[in-house]
């Protein structure tokens, strides 16, 4: 599985964001990405998309596209955003970023990953790695943001200017315990 976000500010209140992401088709015939299912719940017909674009009158489904091959299901879709409240709608409940804007310039905040809970003692939950390793084996998840000035800092992967790219493996992100927090400011 690969999931790439590229979330692009044309002010601190609008632009696009576009999801891509592609999935073993296996784990769609067991339905492990059903919107009922507890392990990655992911949008995947028009019809989904679509639903989350009517809940917001800023919030556009500027395309969508699906694609078969090779036993790998892929999902392109683009959102257009013209209001804060809008973009958290389209990132849904678990991932909806904050951005505040004051004279030192605009700080974005985003939670990417809730980390795991390892009260139990566990270091690697078996059945985690099973996964990890069942489907997961070469899964990244990649986010890029594009601000609309030059970025003055950020807390997490690599800034060129304006943008902001960051990746990580699905095995990296399962040794996570805390939450990966992303914090980024442009001028």
């Amino acid at each position: 599985m690969e999931l790439e976000t590229v979330l692009s500010f044309q002010s601190a209140r609008s632009g696009t964001l576009a999801v891509s992401y592609a999935i073993d088709s296996r784990a769609l015939e067991i339905g492990m990405f059903d919107q009922d299912a507890s392990i990655l719940p992911l949008p995947l017909h028009q019809s989904d998309f679509e639903q989350t674009a009517a809940t917001h009158p800023d919030l556009q489904l500027h395309s969508y596209r699906l694609r078969r091959h090779n036993g790998v299901t892929r999902i392109d879709a683009e959102y257009r955003f013209d209001s804060l409240e809008a973009l958290q709608i389209a990132f849904g409940q678990q991932n909806r970023p904050v951005v505040e804007t004051d004279a030192n310039g605009t700080l974005m905040r985003q939670q990417l990953f809730s980390g795991l809970d390892r009260s139990n003692g566990e270091r690697e939950p078996q059945r985690s790695q099973r996964f990890v390793d069942e489907f997961l084996s070469d899964a990244s998840i990649a986010v890029t943001v594009h601000a609309p000035s030059t970025i003055s800092s950020s807390n997490l992967g690599a800034v060129d200017g304006r943008t902001l790219q960051l990746r990580y493996s699905a095995s990296e992100l399962l040794r996570l315990e805390a939450p990966l927090i992303l914090e980024l400011m442009w001028e």
